[in-house]
């Protein structure tokens, strides 16, 4: 048997664990995968990698060049870590290279190395460097994805990466079925689309923030809706405003709401967010207050009626004279039949004592049923809401 490439995967999603045993001429690569204490085998495309020339490459001519990362499918990560490891023992596992039918240098595995070194101030390291008749492009691509399995977990930006470098080389029904599983996406015609569009359409930043969590994957579909423009302002915008996760989901979907309600781009509809809720923040404490306040506004655009029933009730509640540890909370669209009371007490006597202050408080009378409560400020029995 020929010398061969045993790899073991670490797990991807959920418990899945999966073997590449050894990869030789004559039989193909096997997946062993267990899951959820179930076992099943897929059989990949085999992989025969010899054993190539050992050469002390230029870091910087080779990152330099842009068209050496025809294999990439690394995005947004950070180098301190493997910068310290390198700065310790050095390069443990050397990058593997491809020389291509014009002598130019591709990168097959190793680019964030060679970026950790070139920080480094590292100026040449030793690589794994293959001629074109050894090493075929599909089965380079391949390398490049066995090994990165082998070691680590992909974010969404790079399972896009991977997806668009295997459409130049495999079908969609194959890469569908075959390699999709294997990045723990499901087998659909759908999602394999759309990772393709976020990896051409998106711009850099939204890449950026997907990558490392800071927005969703259902936020990120949404933004997908919009023109190039306006994705870009709303971009700038929530940056901005240095928004959490679940906010830049408000944020965007609130803003396209209005988009398309009003037909209108997103400039025109964020134009009228009030310039006194933009201003520098003098300390960053502020800036939550700022993204509140920019929700609000959105949420009262979008939701006029229910945004109105809202400030009636909460000027109706603040009224009452409730007493300490007492509070009532009304359902935010009426969308509910009832309100709900909520008191804290030490024992039953002190309980007995806050109800009556309650019951007895002379405003009670005049908080009547959610939604004619919602009717009266212009409602017909219909609140929008999401």
């Amino acid at each position: 048997m020929d010398p061969g490439l045993d790899l073991c995967v670490k797990p991807i999603y959920g418990v899945l664990i999966f073997k590449l045993n050894v990869i030789s001429r004559h039989s193909p690569i096997m997946i062993q995968i267990r899951k959820h204490e179930r076992s099943f085998q897929m059989e990949m495309p085999k992989i025969y990698l010899p054993l190539g020339t050992l050469k002390k490459i230029s870091v910087a001519d080779v990152l330099s060049d842009s068209n050496s990362r025809q294999y990439l499918m690394s995005f947004g990560f950070d180098l301190d870590e493997l910068k310290t490891s390198i700065a310790t023992v050095g390069i443990i596992n050397p990058p593997i290279l491809r020389q291509n039918e014009g002598g130019k240098i591709e990168i097959v595995t190793g680019y964030r190395r060679l970026r950790a070194a070139s920080e480094l101030h590292i100026e040449q390291v030793t690589s794994r460097v293959f001629l074109h008749n050894e090493l075929a492009p599909d089965q380079a691509l391949l390398v490049a994805l066995y090994e990165n399995l082998s070691i680590r977990t992909f974010n969404i930006i790079e399972k896009a990466l991977v997806l668009r470098n295997l459409s130049r080389f495999y079908g969609k029904e194959e890469i569908i079925r075959t390699y999709m599983p294997l990045l723990g996406l499901p087998k659909r015609d759908e999602v394999y689309r759309q990772y393709l569009e976020m990896e051409k359409t998106l711009s850099e930043p939204i890449k950026e923030a997907l990558a490392n969590g800071k927005i969703q994957m259902k936020t990120a579909e949404i933004l997908l809706e919009v023109d190039d423009n306006s994705r870009e302002i709303i971009s700038h915008f929530g940056s901005a405003l240095n928004l959490n996760i679940n906010q830049w989901h408000q944020f965007v979907d609130l803003t396209v709401d209005l988009m398309n309600i009003e037909n209108r781009p997103a400039s025109e509809v964020l134009e009228e967010i009030d310039i006194n809720l933009l201003k520098p923040a003098s300390t960053i404490s502020n800036l939550p207050q700022q993204a509140n306040a920019v929700l609000n506004f959105l949420k009262s655009k979008r939701h006029p009626r229910a945004t109105a029933f809202q400030k009636q009730i909460r000027k109706k509640l603040g009224k009452m004279k409730l007493p300490e540890g007492a509070r009532i909370v009304f359902p935010y669209y009426a969308e509910e039949p009832e309100y709900r009371l909520e008191v804290s007490f030490k024992d039953g006597p002190s309980l007995r004592e806050r109800l009556l202050k309650i019951a007895n408080d002379p405003m009670l009378h005049s908080i009547r049923l959610p939604l004619i409560e919602a009717i009266s400020v212009g409602q017909t029995g219909e609140i929008p809401g999401k």
